[in-house]
């Protein structure tokens, strides 16, 4: 697997995570059984390659212990398994996706700048959500890609006052899908 992908894969991941934690709280535990069975479907591959990763690294500290990773997943699926999904929840936000978070930073360290890819697309259809304030941020330049937590970019735009950002640093998609859900 290329790091492009296995950083992809990352991002992904942390996705599931995302959904997995929404649901819960939304109690949509259909939705939760599928993307749990997802995580665990891709989680398996991916964990592979961190752990060839992790034994090469000069610096074992930059990933979560595997030990403590595979236990994590396991009490996950122990929460379901049980039909606890407040605990499930929690696992997955305190445990799992900084677990996961940990790993994207470490192949940043490993690999440099793995996320900035523009996609105008997106920039689009950003753009026609934010309406008024994107048509006065539109002509705004320069502006910056600036990698988040979670691997993606996010677009920082300069002026004379200061920098504005379209989306978090910490997590543009989750910020994107709550914008579109409103």
């Amino acid at each position: 697997m290329d790091k492009f992908q296995l950083y992809d894969d990352g991002r992904e991941l942390i996705e599931i995570c995302e959904r997995l934690i929404r649901n819960c709280r939304r109690v949509r535990f259909e939705a939760v059984h599928g993307s749990l069975e997802n995580l665990t479907k891709r989680y398996g591959k991916y964990a592979e390659y961190i752990a060839a990763l992790q034994a090469d690294s000069k610096d074992y500290g930059i990933f979560p212990d595997a030990n403590c990773l595979m236990q994590t997943i396991s009490d996950v699926l122990a929460a379901e398994q049980a039909k606890d999904y407040i605990m499930l929840a929690d696992f997955v936000e305190l445990s799992l996706k900084p677990m996961l978070l940990q790993i994207q930073n470490g192949l940043r360290q490993i690999f440099g700048n793995l996320g900035n890819v523009y996609n105008e697309s997106i920039e689009a259809a950003n753009l026609m959500k934010l309406g008024v304030l994107a048509r006065q941020l539109k002509n705004v330049k320069p502006y910056n890609l600036e990698e988040t937590n979670v691997g993606y970019a996010t677009v920082a735009l300069t002026d004379s006052l200061g920098n504005y950002y379209f989306h978090s640093n910490v997590d543009p998609v989750w910020e994107a899908r709550a914008l579109i859900e409103d």
